[in-house]
């Protein structure tokens, strides 16, 4: 699975980070753009991409493929949604 190596790539050993610091890590080292950064809409406009990436969405946080990206991970065995919200992503929790 090239979304495992992806994330192993990126989360060092024995860390536990937030979703968001996951997306945003895979945005500065990859340039993979998954939503779930303040940013996103900036670098989507800079890059003149719209296919995809609603316009009208106000929170970046609230769109489908962030919540598809945060259950693969969670699928892996890579991340856990907490009550309040927070996912949290580890390679421990596999």
């Amino acid at each position: 699975e090239i979304l495992e190596a992806v994330v192993l790539s990126v989360v060092e050993p024995d860390e536990q980070i937030p979703l968001q610091v996951l997306c945003q890590r895979l945005r500065q080292r990859y340039g993979i753009i998954v939503g779930g950064t303040e940013t996103d809409r900036e670098h989507l406009d800079q890059w003149d991409i719209s296919v995809g990436a609603s316009t009208v969405e106000s929170d970046p946080l609230s769109n489908r493929n962030y919540e598809g990206f945060q259950q693969a991970v969670i699928d892996l065995g890579f991340a856990q949604e907490y009550a309040d919200g927070v996912t949290i992503v580890s390679t421990d929790l596999q």
